[in-house]
C-alpha cells in the first residue's frame, strides 16, 4: 500500500484524538472550577454551566473531525505535501486581496474605507499566522513521515507495529537536537494560540466592527429612501432612525457579549494548554532513555536493522 493510503491508518491519529479529548475534559473542569469561582447566582451558574456543556459537546465533534481530515493535510500530491500547498496558495490569496480592486476601489465607492482599512488589517494578520502555520507544519510533516516508517519497518521484520516503540523511533529521528525538540514545542504553542485567537476571536471582532458599516450601506439608508415615499404622516423619522440604530447596537452586543463564544475561547485555550504539556511531558518521558545526540542517532540505526526488534 501506499504512503497516502496508510496514512489514515497510523496509530498517531488514535493517540492524538485520545489525548485532545482527555484535555478537554480537562478544559471543561478548569472552566467549570473557575465559574464555581466566580460565586456566581445560582441561576446564572447553571445556565452558564448548560451552555459550557453545549460547547464542550461542540468541540468533541470539532476533534472527531479534525482527526478524519487531518491524515490528508500531509498527503504526497505529486512531490508536494497538501498542507503546504493549501498554506501557500492562502497566502497567495490574502496578498492579492490586500491589493485588490474590490478592496481598493469597491470599499472607496462605497465610503466603506473604514471598513476596507479594519479588513485589511486582518488580512495582515491572518497572513502573520499562516507563518507560524508553516513553522510547525514542516516539523510535523517529518515527524508523520517517521512514524509512517517506524510501522512500516516493524512490518519488515514480521512484526505487529508497536505503538511506544514506534514512537521512539519517531522522536529520536525527528528530534534529534535538543534545539529542535524545544523549537517545535514552542512553534505548537504558538500554533495553538494563533488559530484560536485568528480564527476565532479576531474574525468574529472583524465582523463587530464591519458589521454596522455594511448595515448603514445596505440596509438603513435603503429603508430610510424607502420611507421618504410613506404617505402616513405620522411616522416620526427620527424615531425609527434611532430604533435602526438600537437594532443594530443589539445585533453586535449581542455577538460580542454571546457567554457561548467566550466559553468556547476559554475551554479551546484551557484544552489546548493541556493537550500540549500533556505530548511535551511525554517525548520528554521518551528522550531521558537516550540522553545525547549519539544515543538517538544509534538507537535509530539498530531501530532500522532490526536489532531492537529481535
Amino acid at each position: 500500500m501506499s504512503y497516502n493510503e496508510i496514512l489514515p491508518n497510523l496509530l498517531f491519529w488514535k493517540r492524538e484524538e485520545k489525548r485532545w479529548k482527555e484535555s478537554c475534559d480537562l478544559g471543561f473542569r478548569d472552566v467549570t472550577q473557575e465559574l464555581y469561582q466566580e460565586q456566581l447566582p445560582a441561576r446564572d451558574f447553571c445556565r452558564k454551566r448548560q451552555k459550557l456543556e453545549t460547547v464542550f459537546a461542540n468541540a468533541i465533534d470539532g476533534i472527531e473531525f479534525l482527526t478524519r481530515v487531518a491524515p490528508t493535510l500531509f498527503e504526497d500530491l505529486n512531490g508536494r505535501v497538501r498542507w503546504n500547498r493549501y498554506l501557500t496558495g492562502v497566502n497567495c490569496e490574502l496578498s492579492d486581496f490586500r491589493w485588490s480592486f474590490f478592496l481598493k476601489g469597491i470599499f472607496f465607492l462605497l465610503k466603506l474605507q473604514g471598513a476596507a482599512d479594519i479588513i485589511e488589517s486582518y488580512v495582515v494578520r491572518l497572513a502573520q499566522a499562516v507563518k507560524v502555520f508553516h513553522t510547525m507544519f514542516q516539523p510535523a510533516d517529518e515527524y508523520v513521515k517517521n512514524w509512517f516508517e517506524g510501522e512500516n519497518i516493524m512490518r519488515e521484520y514480521g512484526q505487529t507495529p508497536h505503538e511506544e516503540l514506534v514512537a521512539l523511533f519517531t522522536h529520536c529521528k525527528t528530534f534529534p537536537e535538543d534545539a529542535r525538540f524545544e523549537t517545535f514545542h514552542d512553534s505548537l504553542n504558538r500554533t495553538c494560540n494563533e488559530a484560536i485567537t485568528v480564527i476565532i476571536e479576531d474574525s468574529v471582532t472583524l465582523f463587530l466592527k464591519i458589521t454596522r458599516d455594511f448595515i448603514e450601506i445596505f440596509v438603513r439608508l435603503p429603508l430610510l429612501r424607502q420611507m421618504e415615499h410613506f404617505e402616513d404622516k405620522d411616522v416620526d423619522r427620527k424615531l425609527v432612525e434611532e430604533d435602526m440604530k438600537i437594532m443594530i447596537l443589539r445585533l453586535a452586543g449581542y455577538i460580542e457579549d454571546s457567554e457561548h463564544r467566550a466559553l468556547l475561547n476559554r475551554l479551546l485555550r484551557k484544552a489546548a494548554a493541556h493537550a500540549v504539556d500533556s505530548w511535551y511531558e511525554e517525548e520528554k518521558q521518551r528522550r531521558r532513555q537516550f540522553s545525547s545526540l549519539e544515543k538517538r542517532q544509534r538507537f535509530v540505526e539498530q531501530f532500522k536493522q532490526g536489532l531492537i526488534l529481535v
